[in-house]
């Protein structure tokens, strides 16, 4: 990969016995180039931030690092997830890229049949689990994918708050196999210890992708927002039920057990489901009645979109707030209506706008974020959100790809996130000897000159490299490259580099040309570019 570079001034040397040294500084610069980190995605500064179009072709994401996570598992299988980040102005910004064969976007939708009467295109994807079945039983059933499954793509990243197993396990330790098993559930997700919480970006394509365009056509931007979410250690049971099985106590109240959504400024801006409600006695609130047929027009719930049959392509939801009255007349045989109503939603949970784009077989999604949330006060730091308010520190972060998937997802193991600086290193130069180093090289007019390359800024310096130097007498380089390898903020590193020195030279200019990265992948030149390298 092309790595963009910086040039640095040159200083006038001084002669020192046979050697006329050039010193090196440094200048400082703007982030280019990009390189593939493994295990940390690194946030680099930007002068300028990108749109959150789904499109990605800014100047931020062109010169920022790239992180590549392998994800297996679940539907989608193995694939690779290529991610950057950058920051600016109190605010970070993700780009997250992988591969999708098919665009889905078919949620459950209510499909008129012949006799007039709607059937519910049920999301029935894979054999029911029980406490009876084996974990690897249970896997395996996770990684059956029903073709005729009718749901929608979505992407999730989960961020350690404060759960210390994330550490070591990654967003794995929120996963509980046996959980809920004989209620036909792939487990629940919930933190191991009361007070532990996990951050989670949850990006659904159908019911918040696209709140604010309204159009998930192919090759169409999108924008819209990732839904802002929490885990919890809430390990809750079904009333009614035995909680043995689930190594734990009823403490009730959350239908999802330890996933909940961060708090909303008004309960109603939210996604809801399309259809006609009743009481539910099980969990509370209420829920959608017979799922095989859509009441009769009036209910006052089943509504349509302005135009009838917007559904699978462009509009496979309903807009909430611009939608008509349901009109069963209006809709032909086999025509379908959305299952689903969507709004953009608001306060803590809307902490996170997206572009997304599906195109030529690539979604493509631009995250942007606070770097520190607040709450629905506007005021107080958001405790449900991972704050990225120390740029010294470290964040655990996994990602997760749903193909057209409810709960089989694929994972990537734990990364990091880190903040960088991308000011150049300071490099300079100093000789520390000139000798001949044995009868051979003297007879032979071969000088060997030691180095020392010190770092005196407050980054470090990596892959450092004494490319070669340009000589005056008719004096010429021997062993050049010389690899320095890392040095540290206030640290240094020796090279030695052998001269050939024709017959008659007495004297001869020497100009040491090195090279280094910074923290961001900026390949830095001292005292400039070698000529004709």
């Amino acid at each position: 990969m092309l790595k963009a570079t910086r040039i640095i001034p040159v200083t006038t040397g001084i002669i020192v016995t046979l050697i006329i040294i050039v010193s090196l500084i440094t200048m400082a610069g703007s982030p280019a180039g990009a390189v593939i980190v493994e295990d940390t995605l690194v946030s680099t500064p930007v002068d300028s931030t990108p749109v959150l179009d789904g499109i990605a072709d800014d100047a931020a994401w062109a010169a920022a690092p790239a992180t590549v996570a392998t994800i297996s598992g679940g539907w989608y299988g193995t694939g690779d997830v290529t991610m950057k980040s950058v920051y600016k102005d109190g605010m970070v910004y993700f780009l997250y890229q992988y591969s999708d064969p098919d665009l889905s976007t078919r949620r459950g939708p209510y499909q008129k049949q012949d006799d007039g009467t709607w059937k519910k295109i049920k999301y029935t994807a894979y054999p029911t689990p029980s406490t009876s079945m084996s974990d690897e039983t249970v896997q395996g059933l996770w990684n059956t994918k029903d073709p005729n499954a009718a749901y929608e793509d979505k992407f999730a990243v989960l961020w350690n708050i404060n759960t210390p197993g994330f550490e070591t396990q990654g967003c794995g330790v929120t996963c509980h196999w046996n959980d809920d098993r004989n209620h036909g559930k792939f487990g629940r997700k919930y933190t191991p210890n009361a007070g532990e919480l996990v951050d989670m970006w949850h990006f659904k394509s159908v019911r918040t992708g696209a709140v604010f365009s309204g159009d998930l056509s192919m090759g169409v931007s999108n924008i819209g927002q990732t839904d802002d979410q929490y885990i919890d250690s809430t390990n809750y049971c079904p009333a009614g039920a035995s909680c043995a099985q689930y190594g734990g106590t009823l403490v009730g109240g959350n239908k999802d057990w330890g996933r909940r959504g961060d708090p909303r400024i008004n309960s109603a801006d939210l996604y809801d489901d399309n259809c006609s409600k009743i009481a539910d006695a099980t969990w509370g609130g209420t829920k959608c009645a017979a799922s095989t047929v859509v009441p009769a027009n009036g209910d006052g719930w089943s509504k349509m979109n302005p135009l009838p049959n917007q559904t699978t392509a462009s509009y496979p939801f309903v807009y909430r707030n611009t939608e008509t009255a349901f009109d069963n007349a209006a809709f032909a045989a086999y025509d379908e209506m959305p299952a689903i109503k969507v709004r953009p939603t608001t306060g803590d949970r809307a902490n996170l706008p997206t572009g997304a784009r599906y195109a030529d077989g690539t979604w493509t999604l631009e995250v942007a974020r606070p770097l520190v949330t607040m709450g629905n006060d506007g005021v107080t730091p958001s405790t449900k959100d991972v704050q990225f308010a120390n740029l010294d520190a470290q964040y655990s972060f996994g990602v997760a790809v749903f193909d057209n998937a409810q709960v089989e997802h694929s994972t990537s193991a734990k990364f990091s996130l880190s903040f960088a600086d991308c000011t150049a290193p300071a490099l300079s130069l100093s000789k520390t000897n000139v000798y001949w180093a044995s009868y051979a090289d003297y007879t032979a007019m071969t000088l060997s000159v030691d180095y020392s390359v010190g770092n005196s800024g407050s980054n470090g310096a990596y892959a450092a490299s004494i490319v070669g130097a340009l000589n005056t007498s008719g004096v010429t380089t021997i062993n050049a490259p010389v690899a320095l390898g890392d040095i540290a903020s206030g640290g240094s590193a020796a090279a030695t580099v052998r001269y050939n020195v024709p017959v008659g030279a007495v004297s001869f200019m020497s100009t040491v040309y090195a090279t280094a990265d910074d923290a961001c992948g900026n390949t830095n030149n001292y005292p400039g570019p070698m000529p004709g390298a």
